[in-house]
């Protein structure tokens, strides 16, 4: 009863200080930062990319999904964070790491592309242009 009544006071306290627990995951929004071309094709399925720049101990996926609403394009990049046991080494150190982010065909048209409702970047939708970017620069795969 005594271990019983620890755990589950240890599993309140974690709850009520947004800790995890080993064992435990949960997805939160990631910081990050985007990118877009500024002139896309059009009537061509994008790729555009998030980078996290520092993903650290217990976060073990970051990922990106792409929503169109008018002309707008929301990113919307995720990690999962995972609680570590007791004494887990963690360094101090920060692992940079992009993701995908697959924005179906576009129309013709003028564009704003943020990431998690923050900071936006323009992009012209046009009949030629770029179909993916990179966060590090506009290095482009198969622009036409």
């Amino acid at each position: 009863m005594k271990l019983l009544l620890t755990t589950t006071t240890a599993m309140l306290l974690a709850a009520a200080c947004n800790v995890l627990l080993p064992g435990q995951c949960r997805t939160t929004d990631a910081p990050a930062k985007h990118c877009a071309p500024p002139t896309a094709l059009a009537g061509t399925a994008l790729t555009l990319q998030v980078q996290h720049g520092c993903l650290g101990c217990g976060v073990s996926e970051f990922a990106c999904a792409a929503k169109v609403d008018g002309n707008r394009v929301d990113l919307h990049a995720t990690q999962e964070e995972c609680g570590q046991a007791p004494g887990t080494a963690c360094p101090a150190i920060c692992e940079i790491r992009n993701a995908p982010c697959n924005v179906p065909a576009l129309a013709e048209g003028d564009y704003v592309v943020t990431v998690n409702g923050g900071d936006a970047l323009n992009m012209a939708v046009r009949s030629s242009g770029e179909v993916s970017c990179n966060v590090d620069g506009f290095s482009v795969d198969g622009g036409r």
